[in-house]
């Protein structure tokens, strides 16, 4: 999964130490390929790919059996799974295959090919369709007209309804992703993706409204590398979505025809699987045709990546969707590189989270903060795991570096509340992290709130940056992201250290601001207080980046911890904060990624 994404932001930062000419990328179009059909079916409205076993499965909708098929359509068991009411949608969970049938979810265990249990919808359920398993287990299928999902927990005994909203109008295709599901619905005659929190249930629109030629959105199935794609049954016809901008691209493909339904991408194949119903058949298609990125040329990326990482001449044909091309080249050496930053060398003219001299406004406040508006490798940035890369594919040798271990000393107690942001001191020599073969001293903690960073589509309600620094200047920023959550029962008593310094510090802010640090008489602290327990092994994302607040002088390192149960808040410790802070939030929004890369390292 990582080879497409990694490659594309390694052939882009490629450019830059090749010293191309700087000018935006673009990229060839989507070509696809038709490769084999297979016409043996009755009424086909879905494929499951089984990579496990190496086959597919395709629901009958009007003869009530599953088919088994092999990747090269070849029919295996035209009958594999019989007695069901209408197949449909369907998803795999170990080794169960749960099945949208009628108004029930089937389940059915794979290596013997029979039912095992069948969990009927709530009262007034009408036509389940889609099936997704989320990574804990649970199981949900869409009841496209009555605008619901309903949800089966890992180990629950009876299928519930999870959300009923008019927002998820004729839901129907239903793909679960890192915290979210990613949905198909037609409100009124307008397609749409939209994404549905799993903790939250927040609904939110993922893309554009598609043409008006999309009257019933179906399938939907990542692409693997930037976006999805998305069938719609009236037309037949089929769409591809890129998931940053929401851009809705509807493609031309000879052979396909009305009632295209629930499709299956097979990534290690590259070979994308749709069900025509009224034809009766399968449809397959190869999204890698060879095709050359046109003006392959980006400004300004520098990739954060462990310091010995060397690609070998190897052809980079078969990169995917939008993003493919055919290249060759020696070895190349990626060194990463920080830029010294001294986000206090100059008078800081007014700038503030909101009004006119906002985040959107912060380039022109003054010109040294021109970076604010015109760099290209600014934060915060919004983490998308199916984005980042681990370093695992063959193309790659590299020695990840291990993550960062910290020694943080008690020290006194020192606050900086200059009425925008919120810091606290750290004292020299008191508080070191080695981080890749580097020593980092802690300078200072900042607080936000809501988060800076999101993952995904979700802010947090606290983070904190602990800010270091080397011996050569260079900054290294390492985040913790908490959400706000109240507590029931017992708590861990290993989340209370951070709750006890994040009191301290609210309780003990200086009533007026100030551009000067405030000594708190008689209170200490220690910054080990943020650092995980032991026996929960550390997880972080790095990328390369910029400060937050203006200047945003670029060049620093930024070491993402990944959210855990353990980080948690009190919500009245982020309600404290933001009275501190005058009720305001003080985040910066997301900036984009610019084709930077994002690492993975536990």
């Amino acid at each position: 999964m990582c080879l497409r994404r990694c490659f594309k932001q390694i052939l882009i930062c490629i450019t830059v130490i090749l010293s191309l000419s700087l000018a935006p990328i673009t990229w060839a179009a989507i070509t696809l390929a038709p490769q084999w059909e297979l016409a043996d079916f009755v009424s086909p409205e879905s494929v499951v790919y089984d990579e496990g076993n190496e086959v597919l499965y395709v629901s009958n909708t009007n003869a009530g059996y599953l088919s088994k098929v092999s990747i090269d359509g070849t029919m295996q068991n035209k009958a594999w799974v019989t007695d069901l009411t209408s197949p449909r949608g369907m998803a795999i969970a170990g080794n169960k295959l749960y099945v949208a049938t009628g108004t029930t979810l089937t389940q059915i265990d794979i290596p013997s090919a029979t039912t095992e249990q069948s969990y009927e919808a709530p009262t007034g359920a009408t036509f389940l369709n889609d099936v997704a398993v989320d990574s804990r287990g649970n199981v949900y299928t869409s009841d496209t007209f009555t605008q619901s999902i309903y949800n089966l927990e890992k180990g629950g005994s009876s299928l519930e309804v999870w959300l009923n909203d008019a927002q998820l109008e004729k839901v129907n295709g239903l793909l679960a992703e890192e915290g979210r599901l990613v949905v198909t619905t037609t409100v009124g005659d307008k397609g749409q993706l939209k994404t549905v929190n799993l903790n939250t249930k927040h609904i939110s629109p993922l893309s554009e409204e598609f043409p008006s030629s999309a009257t019933f959105l179906d399938g939907i199935v990542s692409d693997d590398w930037l976006g999805y794609y998305v069938t719609d049954y009236q037309s037949g016809k089929l769409f591809h979505v890129d998931s940053d901008s929401g851009t809705v691209e509807e493609l031309t493909v000879a052979g396909l025809l009305p009632s295209t339904a629930d499709l299956a991408y097979l990534p290690n194949k590259r070979l994308l699987i749709i069900p025509i119903m009224e034809s009766n058949k399968l449809f397959t298609l190869n999204d890698t045709q060879p095709g050359v990125p046109i003006n392959l040329r980006h400004a300004a990326c520098v990739p954060v990546s462990p310091t010995n990482i060397k690609l070998y001449s190897v052809p980079a044909r078969g990169l995917q969707g939008n993003y493919y091309g055919e290249f060759t080249w020696a070895p190349v050496q990626l060194a990463f590189t920080l830029a010294s930053t001294d986000p206090y060398g100059i008078d800081k003219p007014s700038w503030n989270y909101d009004g006119d001299n906002g985040p959107a406004k912060w380039g022109e406040v003054h010109p040294k903060y021109a970076l604010c508006q015109t760099g290209k490798n600014q934060s915060p940035i919004q983490i998308d795991r199916r984005r980042v890369a681990n370093f695992t594919t063959s193309i790659i040798e590299v020695t990840p570096p291990a993550p960062p271990t910290f020694d943080y000393k008690e020290v006194p107690l020192k606050i900086l509340n200059n009425g925008q942001t919120l810091e606290v001191e750290y004292e020299p020599g008191m508080g070191n992290m080695m981080f890749d073969g580097v020593k980092y001293e802690l300078k200072r903690l900042n607080f936000h709130s809501p988060s800076e960073h999101h993952m995904r589509d979700d802010s947090y309600g606290l983070e904190v940056q602990m800010v270091h620094e080397d011996d050569k200047g260079n900054l290294a920023v390492v985040v913790i992201l908490f959400t706000a959550l109240e507590i029931i029962g017992s708590t861990n008593p290993d989340v209370m250290p951070s709750w006890e310094i994040l009191e301290q510090i609210w309780q003990n802010v200086p009533a007026q601001p100030s551009d000067e640090p405030v000594l708190v008489p008689n209170q200490r602290i220690n910054a080990h207080a943020f650092v995980l327990p032991d026996y929960i092994p550390g997880m972080y994302y790095l990328y390369t980046g910029s400060l937050t607040t203006p200047p945003c002088s670029e060049g620093v390192r930024w070491i993402l911890e990944f959210p855990t149960s353990f980080r948690i808040v009190k919500p009245e410790l982020v309600t404290q904060f933001k009275e501190v802070m005058g009720n305001r939030d003080n985040n910066r929004p997301v900036q984009p990624l610019n084709g930077r890369l994002v690492v993975e390292i536990r």
